[in-house]
């Protein structure tokens, strides 16, 4: 029991996260975005977002997963270790730093938050004379170069490549063979480059065809040993535009390419004929969200690792290769037909390294493996890989033989049942496949068998069905709601509310959120047409009118809304009802105040300044306060009456005791402005900034020296009267007939307390003192008038 509340300790705060940041989590969905957090260099973050893959997996450790977190922590520290170099300008070093992060990511792309380092470093780096770097430094800052330049190369930026590359020479010299081999070609094919584009330009002048032009930009492929993009796309661009009449209808054209899965001329074509396709930038970004989630799967392929915790994520790419598909305009039914093609064609690949690992161990569970893999794949329905599928399942099914094939269906009924019971249907659905898949190959038993559970399929069916419909017109619903057709919305709620469905509970609760969303898209276009009305009253200076239609816009506003109503009503209160202002919104009240407060005294005897201790000030009185609502400032005079006490310091071997000790009790006098928006509401909390001028008239004073045991009770010593500027914020509500507030405030005294021939009495008469009390607190008041 103990372990299973660690577990959920520790899954709690990972379930929490991953609901934040993800609609319907699934592995690959976690893992893309912890890798875009390494990206950013967002080493903490990402370690988060790929530990929140145990909630999904029930707290099971995935090694693909915890191999990442353990790289976000070797990454996390060679990044700070580089940082330290790269802040003490050691460039080089931090160079050869950064660029380490590669080889602990031998077969995944590039990190920006690394790369751009190295670029600045790299440049940085290039300022130096070449005999300022030892040899290593050297061959690393060439071969950084060599790389940028073959970066170059490849988008066909002859001109830097050209300039990478004779850096690369210049820093790299003969020192490595590798590099010196690297750069050469570079040069070389850059040279070679250069000229046939020569070629090109003159043949274009004098005009070709369309055949010669592909001829010459193969032959541009061929002159370097490098992949160059550019080429390839404009290649294929051409091949596609001659493959088809220019007659034909671009989004035939599309769909044909589609369907033959050709998405590199996919993207080309749709690439040169941007003006001729509805929406074109949507729908690239859309198909090379598909094409990188592709190139993701292949990184994933099991004939290079073929770990069940790869297999898993490898999976769960693929279902969101298939979702992505589905939703690509034009071309998504064709687009996923390509990706089930993929998709079946790895199931059958993994069925069959799970059936081979049967045969060479004889470990049952890896059959039952290759099996569940079979009825995904035959429940895809691809028909150009239904004949794989059906003989690698009898192939796989008879194996087993028919007596073993019968208990487990009986056994596995029981697990649907279950599954059922807890409304997990997807589960229920891929067991149930399973089942039937391995039991439809002894065909004399299965029918038979197979009819004393037709209600347990019915029910699996049934729930399905009106699941699935219950998702199609909750994403109508939503969908309308969006586009603010609320009434088509509310129509079909009609239909989807009272659908059977396995959990309804959830049911219930999906509902009311639906109806709410309704109601407030009712409320939307409500708001929206008085809102209208009232704008239109009041440009046409109806202020009656327009008041009348913002109060009955608020009946259907949101929040947010109801704060801009009521400014508006604010706005136009006194133009619609002249008679409500003035009187009703400035007044004169007396209110009573209370402050406390710290104060840190400053105090010198002669020129020494004295250590001084924090004291404490308690004061009460009252003020009289001009009060508007319809201004930016409001005026306060008062008087309150004050005690204070502090102490000097002095110390013994590092010992602090008390050495003087001061009292003082006054009347201070003030007056102050209050700044604060204008056209406040009077029932409403409303904030404001205060400052002003404040004098202090001793009444009492009292001073003890424990050093010279002196005592004065007389304030002879003392000014009579003190200035101080105060300041503060604060927050107030001030209605007609009841205000209060809470401010913070402090006190600047910039005159000092004693007069000119004040002395201390433990020194001689000649030594003068200065003292200043500056002060910090808090001070409240209320009136109940």
């Amino acid at each position: 029991m103990r372990k299973i509340y660690v577990l959920f300790i520790f899954l709690l705060p990972l379930t929490l996260y991953s609901q934040r940041l993800f609609d319907n989590p699934d592995l690959y969905q976690i893992l893309r975005t912890g890798d875009q957090k390494l990206q950013e260099g967002k080493f903490d973050e990402a370690r988060v977002i790929y530990a929140s893959y145990k909630v999904l997996l029930g707290g099971i450790t995935n090694d693909y997963f915890e191999n990442q977190i353990k790289k976000c922590n070797q990454l996390k520290n060679l990044y700070q270790e580089a940082e330290k170099s790269f802040k003490a300008k050691r460039f080089p070093q931090a160079l050869t730093q950064y660029r380490e992060y590669r080889k602990l990511m031998p077969n995944s792309g590039r990190l920006a938050a690394f790369e751009d380092r190295i670029q600045i470093c790299l440049t940085q780096t290039d300022k130096k004379v070449v005999g300022e770097l030892r040899d290593p430094e050297r061959i690393v800052a060439g071969f950084e170069w060599s790389d940028k330049g073959q970066r170059q190369i490849i988008q066909l930026d002859t001109s830097g490549a050209q300039f990478s590359f004779q850096k690369a020479k210049k820093w790299g010299g003969t020192l490595n063979t590798t590099l010196q081999k690297q750069y050469e070609e570079g040069i070389l094919a850059v040279k070679e480059l250069k000229a046939w584009g020569k070629k090109v330009r003159d043949a274009k002048l004098k005009g070709i065809t369309e055949e010669e032009e592909i001829n010459l930009l193969k032959e541009g492929e061929k002159i370097s040993i490098f992949k160059i993009q550019p080429l390839r796309e404009k290649i294929e661009s051409i091949e596609v535009a001659t493959a088809f009449p220019e007659s034909q209808s671009p989004l035939i054209t599309i769909q044909t390419l589609a369907k033959t899965c050709k998405i590199e001329q996919l993207l080309s074509y749709i690439k040169s004929n941007k003006s001729k396709i509805e929406n074109s930038d949507k729908l690239l970004e859309a198909i090379d969200d598909y094409r990188r989630i592709q190139n993701e799967i292949i990184k994933l392929n099991p004939k290079l690792d073929r770990s069940k915790d790869k297999e898993a994520l490898l999976l769960s790419a693929y279902e969101s290769l298939l979702k992505t598909a589905a939703n690509i305009p034009f071309v998504g039914n064709n687009l996923s037909d390509c990706a089930k093609q993929e998709y079946v064609a790895t199931l059958i690949e993994l069925a069959g390294f799970a059936e081979k690992s049967f045969d060479n161990s004889g470990e049952k569970g890896q059959v039952e493996r290759a099996l569940s893999y079979l009825a995904k794949a035959q429940n895809l329905v691809a028909p150009q890989k239904s004949d794989e599928v059906e003989k690698a399942k009898n192939r796989v099914v008879g194996k087993l033989g028919c007596d073993s094939v019968i208990r487990d269906f009986r056994k596995a009924v029981t697990d649907v049942r279950r599954a059922v019971n807890n409304c997990r249907l997807q589960e229920a659905k891929a067991k149930w496949d399973e089942a039937t898949i391995k039991l439809s190959v002894c065909s004399d038993a299965s029918s038979g068998i197979l009819n004393n559970y037709v209600s347990l399929t019915d029910t699996i069916i049934g729930l399905m069905k009106n699941d699935s419909l219950y998702s199609i017109l909750q994403s109508q619903i939503r969908d309308l709601v969006q586009r603010e057709r609320c009434d088509e919305a509310h129509s079909i709620y009609e239909q989807l509310k009272d659908l059977k469905l396995c959990d309804d509970a959830k049911r219930l609760r999906d509902n009311r959120t639906l109806l709410e969303s309704i109601q407030g898209c009712k409320n939307r276009i409500c708001y929206k047409e008085t809102a209208i009305r009232a704008e239109k009253a009041e440009i046409a200076k109806e202020w009656k009118k327009a008041y009348r239609l913002y109060e009955e816009s608020l009946k259907c506003a949101s929040p947010g809304q109801i704060e801009v109503v009521n400014a508006k009503l604010s706005e136009l209160e006194c133009d619609a009802f002249p008679e409500r202002c003035k009187s009703e919104t400035t007044y004169f009240r007396p209110e009573v105040i209370g402050a406390y407060s710290l104060i840190k005294p400053t105090y010198t005897v002669g020129d020494k300044a004295q250590e001084m201790s924090i004291g404490h000030y308690i004061s009460g009185g009252l003020q009289l306060s001009l009060i508007s609502h319809t201004s930016l400032a409001d005026f306060s005079i008062g008087a309150e009456y004050f005690q204070t006490q502090f102490q000097s310091l002095g110390s013994i071997n590092d010992t602090k005791y008390v050495l003087e000790d001061f009292s003082l009790k006054g009347v201070n006098g003030f007056a102050t402005i209050k700044l604060h928006k204008v056209n406040t509401d009077p029932e409403r909390w409303r904030p404001y900034i205060k400052f002003g001028l404040e004098a202090m008239i001793p009444l009492s004073y009292r001073y003890e020296n424990y050093a010279s045991r002196s005592i004065m009770e007389s304030k002879g010593q003392l000014s009579s009267q003190s200035f101080s500027g105060i300041g503060g914020i604060g927050i107030e509500l001030q209605r007609k007939h009841f205000g209060c507030f809470l401010e913070l405030y402090g006190s600047y005294n910039f005159t000092g307390i004693y007069n000119t021939n004040a002395t201390n009495l433990s020194t001689t008469l000649n030594s003068s003192i200065r003292a200043n009390i500056h002060r910090a607190g808090i001070r409240l008041g209320i009136r109940p008038w």
